[in-house]
């Protein structure tokens, strides 16, 4: 993953911004089953829950739908993002990521962090944000 500055995070999330209204995103990472034929000898290594054989991409992605990082596997969409370079360092708050900024228009409001945006496979990190998992 090559390596950014705070300057370039604090831009990308004003990329992410202009195009969604949505404040201080610095990245969208998913996950995609990529459907393939069963490798010999695996048994059921590469079959999935949605009954058939398959590798998972998970890509992180930046403003302009341009790959950041990729990482595959055959396991689960966590499983797969936390054992990657992408999951580590971004969970391990080793990127250069800026601590945060207000919010656009509220200058005396507190000061929000900078996220990935994902879906509820994710782990709970300072850096990524995810749905609210309870139902009401």
């Amino acid at each position: 993953m090559p390596e950014k500055t705070e300057e370039d995070w604090i831009k990308t999330a004003h990329e992410f911004y202009e195009l969604t209204n949505f404040p201080n995103v610095i990245g969208a990472i998913d996950g995609k089953h990529i459907r393939i034929v069963q490798p010999q000898n695996s048994g059921s290594s590469f079959f999935n829950y949605k009954k058939f054989y398959s590798c998972v991409l998970m890509a992180w992605t930046d403003a302009d739908y341009k790959f950041v990082h990729i990482a595959y596997g055959s396991s689960s969409d966590f499983e797969i993002f936390k054992s990657s370079q992408m999951g580590k360092v971004l969970i391990e708050n080793r990127l250069n990521i800026p601590s945060g900024q207000h919010l656009p228009y509220d200058d005396n409001g507190p000061v929000m962090p900078f996220y990935v945006v994902g879906d509820e496979a994710l782990g709970l990190s300072s850096h990524i944000l995810r749905p609210y998992k309870e139902k009401f």
